[in-house]
């Protein structure tokens, strides 16, 4: 407490408030588990799921990531933060969907350093990308290779394309027609995912409300890196995409999810069309759903309101 009667007149209150409010400030402790080493490297020589858990991949697989940014001259150590570290913010971000000032507190950087290196490894990992998302082959999948239940009927099936709706922040203005049918303000995005689990193409950008045949009919005219299915073959979509060459849909007006006919009092298929429709849903889910459910659970990112804008 300050005695207001040391004070002779209302200026020298004034002026020992000025020099109180110039005082030096001391910079918060706001993480006092990084007082040494780097955070990184505490993550790196510590438990190995201490990685898992937060970078969401292995020590080896993260060290790759890395080198081969590195070598592939995506990336460039800066003068306080090194490749490694800026690929770890990014992991931490997506892998875990942090704020920026929770991000701030882990390693010790102002928020727009945080956020700039955010921006910087995703335009790499969208350039990398392009090696490791690859149009199919034509071999025979082995999943329908070795199943009666597939083999021979889906024999020329590459895998299975669906719509997911992942959470977008964008401005008021736009939220109305990025509103889906379930209320969500969100993106579409139209993945093709084959039976081991790997994507064919991924097309991003589209607003919910867009419809999933919309966002195809774009991405076979993309001006840049258009959708092109090989000749004599095909993928499986449900009903709310077109029956086009290259695309097999499942019979309309007849059961086709699996909850049809495995709720209680369902019988098994009584017709021909049933018969395809529950092979067809049977092998659509073991794709679309498996491979869709390890991406958000590996990034929730992927299923929680994200704190970023929708053009980063």
């Amino acid at each position: 407490m300050v005695d207001m009667d040391m004070f002779d007149d209302d200026d020298e209150l004034k002026r020992y408030l000025i020099q109180l409010v110039r005082l030096p400030h001391t910079r918060r402790i706001v993480h006092p588990f990084r007082d040494a080493d780097p955070f990184v490297q505490l993550i790196l020589e510590g438990h190995p799921k201490n990685c898992m858990d937060l970078l969401r991949m292995d020590r080896c697989t993260y060290m790759t990531l890395c080198n081969t940014l590195r070598t592939r001259n995506l990336l460039e150590d800066a003068r306080d933060i090194c490749i490694e570290e800026q690929v770890a913010i990014f992991l931490l971000t997506i892998g875990h969907n942090e704020r920026n000032h929770a991000t701030q507190n882990m390693f010790q950087h102002f928020g727009q350093i945080i956020s700039r290196y955010i921006s910087v490894v995703l335009r790499a990992i969208c350039i990398l990308g392009r090696d490791y998302i690859r149009r199919p082959n034509n071999e025979l999948p082995t999943s329908i290779q070795r199943s009666e239940r597939f083999f021979p009927y889906f024999q020329d099936c590459l895998g299975a394309i669906d719509g997911i709706h992942v959470p977008a922040w964008v401005s008021t203005s736009d939220q109305a027609r990025f509103r889906n049918r379930k209320g969500v303000i969100s993106q579409n995005v139209m993945a093709v995912v084959g039976f081991d689990t790997r994507f064919h193409y991924v097309l991003a950008g589209w607003e919910g409300s867009a419809t999933d045949s919309r966002v195809l009919y774009n991405a076979l005219d993309h001006p840049i890196d258009p959708f092109v299915v090989p000749e004599g073959k095909y993928y499986l979509v449900d009903g709310d995409y077109p029956n086009i060459v290259g695309l097999l849909t499942p019979y309309q007006g007849h059961r086709y999810h699996i909850s049809e006919f495995n709720a209680p009092g369902a019988c098994t298929p009584t017709t021909p069309e049933e018969l395809f429709n529950h092979r067809h849903s049977s092998l659509r889910n073991a794709v679309v759903e498996r491979t869709f459910s390890m991406l958000k659970g590996r990034f929730p990112i992927l299923k929680m309101q994200m704190h970023y804008p929708f053009k980063k």
